[in-house]
């Protein structure tokens, strides 16, 4: 019975830790990299200044919770996902969708005519490098 009560609070205060700690490794080992791609059928919609590329990391595929925007970028652009990028740190989860959002507007909330985007369907691990996203999608 002694040994039953040491394995139980063994348990409970293996599960505390883990709970208190797990989201915060997520926030800290954020580390999403890889490039963006315009086809070329796109490239004459690219400008040349005032546009940014906003890379969204966003919690089931809904929520915002990391940005990063690269002013007047130039593809293919490459990204790096940080802890420095996050907004929402409660909302991190271990798997995140990204999506890639071409803009003249500066507007994130929403997208604006002559905007080119790009999801990536599947969710990536919080460390994940190597990623690509196609803009494909015009408004």
């Amino acid at each position: 019975m002694k040994k039953l009560t040491i394995i139980f609070l063994f348990s409970v205060v293996a599960y505390l830790a883990a709970k208190h700690t797990y989201p915060h490794f997520l926030r800290k080992n954020l580390s999403i990299s890889g490039e963006v791609l315009m086809p070329a059928k796109l490239k004459t919609r690219q400008r040349k200044s005032n546009s940014i590329l906003y890379i969204l990391a966003k919690s089931k595929g809904v929520i915002p919770v990391a940005v990063q925007n690269i002013i007047n970028p130039h593809f293919p652009q490459k990204f790096h996902l940080t802890s420095s990028d996050i907004l929402m740190p409660d909302l991190v989860s271990s798997h995140l969708y990204l999506e890639a959002r071409f803009t003249s507007s500066g507007n994130l909330k929403k997208s604006e005519k002559g905007d080119i985007s790009g999801i990536l369907k599947k969710p990536v691990f919080i460390n994940s490098s190597g990623i690509t996203i196609t803009l494909s999608k015009v408004k």
